[in-house]
């Protein structure tokens, strides 16, 4: 995908993973793989809205930064907070 196809689906990308097959499949296995982050850093790469990187911080990560090639992923983040 380029940058303009993420940028266009920022709005809905946050609701993707609520779907039964990312909620019951991906979101599980992805944070299962990546283990216990209390007390890390971690770096979330495409981190798109931050779903994982709230979910990080939720787990106890101490430190989460995270990068995306979409300026309007990290802008509706950054709305988010904010608000």
């Amino acid at each position: 995908m380029t940058v303009q196809q993420y940028d266009e689906i920022g709005e809905a990308f946050e609701g993707f993973k609520s779907l039964p097959l990312m909620r019951y499949g991906e979101v599980p296995s992805f944070l299962e793989t990546v283990g216990d982050v209390s007390g890390k850093s971690v770096l979330d790469l495409a981190c798109g809205t931050g779903f994982y990187s709230r979910e990080f911080r939720r787990r106890g990560a101490t430190d989460v930064f995270g990068v995306d090639i979409s300026g309007e992923m990290i802008r509706r983040r950054a709305g988010e907070r904010a608000a």
